[in-house]
């Protein structure tokens, strides 16, 4: 076990995530992280490549007349803040006291959810993508802006990830084929909304089923999205996002 921990979850919310499958740290970034980690966002942009179809380090959204990009996967090899904050104590310590161990990096990403227009999510859990891996993934969320019911928070299922892996239906999501659990499988008045400030991290399990609807608001809902297994584990990132790397150079190579 990690003894010396500065940002240890206590018992209650070690209980209250084992109980509902994610748990809302409010505020848990200040003002000026915020601040760098939105400058960051704005940054990334200049390093994605072309916002085309095609291009495989983005999704992407039309939004009237034009392409905003959905999200960015991966995001710590082109950014060093995210990279630095993937290693932060701030992110890593509360995982410590879940996985009681050092957490391994699986996943990095950036949704952008652009105003009056960016899609939605549909309802899922990252384990159906997952499945070769660590049944002890767990996902941080943090929000750069303020979410809002408006412009998409995430909305989580509590307790439904004690119920195993869910059936899944094909689904079209912007330019892409995705999946989603069906309203047959899972009632989703049985989600709740988590709107939060700006700052606010959001811990869930791989099984937890989450969505978000589209940001028909005027503002933006960045949120950025880091993933972690325990080192007991193994690390998946090479095979998953190492492969995906060498699939983004040899695209830009052909452009």
């Amino acid at each position: 076990m990690i003894t010396k921990l500065k940002y240890r979850l206590n018992e209650a919310q070690l209980q209250q995530y084992d109980r509902d499958g994610f748990l809302v740290l409010e505020n848990w970034f200040d003002p000026s992280t915020v601040q760098k980690l939105l400058r960051a966002a704005d940054e990334l942009l200049n390093h994605v490549g072309p916002i085309v179809p095609g291009n495989p380090r983005i999704q992407a959204d039309r939004i009237g007349e034009t392409p905003r990009v959905r999200q960015v996967y991966p995001v710590i090899d082109i950014s060093e803040t995210f990279a630095d904050l993937a290693q932060d104590a701030r992110v890593l310590d509360p995982f410590r006291s879940l996985f009681e161990e050092e957490p391994v990096i699986f996943e990095d990403k950036l949704n952008y959810k652009y105003p009056a227009g960016g899609s939605a999510f549909p309802m899922h859990q990252d384990y159906s993508y997952w499945q070769e891996y660590s049944p002890q993934l767990t996902t941080a969320l943090i929000y750069i802006d303020p979410a809002t019911t408006e412009n998409g928070c995430l909305e989580v299922v509590p307790g439904w990830h004690k119920r195993g892996l869910l059936p899944i239906e094909k689904v079209k999501v912007g330019n892409n084929t995705d999946h989603y659990i069906s309203t047959q499988v899972l009632d989703p008045s049985l989600a709740i909304k988590v709107p939060g400030s700006a700052g606010t991290m959001i811990l869930f399990t791989c099984l937890t089923p989450h969505t978000s609807a589209p940001n028909l608001s005027q503002h933006p809902r960045r949120a950025i999205i880091l993933t972690y297994n325990p080192a007991r584990d193994g690390s998946g990132y090479e095979a998953t996002s190492g492969a995906h790397l060498k699939q983004i150079q040899a695209w830009l190579k052909s452009q």
